[in-house]
């Protein structure tokens, strides 16, 4: 296939048109959209950034959200626990709960001697001296009364169990209980 002047001419003018618009937009990319892209790569760095910020803060409300579930239920447990410690020493309800204890138990008590109270930071401990008389089996449903009750914080401080030869299954005991009161 041969050319002709004219299809050289329409060629030649075909290719120059290609080799402009190759150098327009070659100028075009280098000129004006690299910058643009180089602007939208530092806009996209900063967007990133930005979004692990909101992430970071999206998981510490999730965190927060879920500890004040849990800061319920601890306010819950105080509340339930501040029934349990009076703001006085309210001796008579003491006395009411240890003797429906002594009753339950079946263990004899002599005196109940109160000892110094301790003043701490939040509460005060009122100890008792209980000396009484008691079986094994009933002493360790005292202790366990005491340590459990309900209604009132009692806690047993110490102990002692002596032997009766005249009267071996009951046994001599001296108790130490001690109950608290919340300090204002």
């Amino acid at each position: 296939m041969r050319f002709t002047e004219l299809d050289k001419k329409v060629l030649q003018i075909g290719v120059l048109i290609a080799v402009v618009i190759g150098v327009i937009l070659l100028y075009y990319m280098w000129a004006i959209q690299r910058p643009l892209i180089k602007q939208h790569i530092k806009e996209r760095a900063k967007l990133e950034k930005k979004a692990k910020q909101l992430k970071k803060q999206y998981t510490e409300m999730l965190r927060l959200v879920n500890q004040q579930d849990k800061l319920k239920r601890e306010v819950a447990l105080l509340e339930e626990a501040a029934k349990r410690l009076p703001r006085s020493r309210d001796r008579f309800n003491f006395f009411v709960e240890l003797s429906d204890i002594l009753q339950l138990t079946g263990v004899r008590y002599s005196k109940i001697v109160p000892k110094k109270e301790s003043v701490k930071a939040y509460y005060t401990e009122i100890p008792y001296e209980i000396v009484c008389l008691a079986r094994y089996h009933e002493f360790g449903q005292f202790l366990n009364m005491i340590e459990q009750n309900p209604r009132r914080f009692m806690r047993v401080k110490s102990f002692t169990i002596r032997n009766d030869k005249k009267r071996p299954s009951l046994h001599p005991i001296t108790v130490g209980v001690a109950t608290f009161m919340f300090n204002r």
